[in-house]
Formats: C-alpha cells, sequence, structure tokens
C-alpha cells in the first residue's frame, strides 16, 4: 500500500514538472516572438 502511495506522489511530481517545463517554454517562445526580434 504504501509503495503504491509513493509511487502516486512521484507521478503528480513529474506531471508538475512537465507542466512546468511546457509553460516555461511557451512563455520564453512568446516573449521571443513579440518583444523582441533581435533576440530571436
Amino acid at each position: 500500500m504504501k509503495e503504491r502511495e509513493e509511487r502516486k506522489v512521484l507521478l503528480e511530481r513529474e506531471e508538475k514538472q512537465k507542466d512546468y517545463q511546457a509553460r516555461k517554454m511557451h512563455y520564453l517562445l512568446s516573449t521571443k516572438q513579440c518583444g523582441h526580434p533581435t533576440a530571436a
């Protein structure tokens, strides 16, 4: 039982990490496109 719980926690953490990475990428891409043509 405890193993399942820990695995669940790990999976959730991984999902959050992926979500964060995706948001960061999206943010970087959108700022490059909009605000700074020289940086792109």
